[in-house]
């Protein structure tokens, strides 16, 4: 299934913007300048609730992919695989509304 990089925010002294740097450093090895927030979710998953926010960034550097990474690829998000994250489908939907 295709994701977009993201983790759990470990430290609550850093900012969520901040927490999604890091996580897409960890994840992809790039650094991120951070846009624009995008249309955060909730889920309900194993009796508690996640909220996955989401934020449009432009790319810094390179990719070099984490050891835990074992595929990744750019997609145009007008022809997104079938086998993306829910999550996926609804924030880019929502982000193609409004540009």
């Amino acid at each position: 299934m295709w994701l977009i990089p993201g983790g759990e925010v470990e430290n609550f002294d850093i900012s969520l913007e901040n927490a999604c740097q890091r996580e897409v450093k960890e994840e992809m090895g790039i650094n991120i300048e951070i846009i624009k927030p995008l249309r955060p979710i909730m889920l309900h998953k194993d009796g508690r609730v996640i909220i996955l926010i989401h934020f449009l960034a432009k790319r810094i550097c390179e990719i070099k992919p984490g050891a835990d990474i074992v595929e990744w690829a750019w997609h145009d998000i007008n022809n997104l695989p079938a086998d993306c994250a829910p999550n996926v489908y609804a924030v880019i939907e929502d982000y193609k509304k409004s540009i």
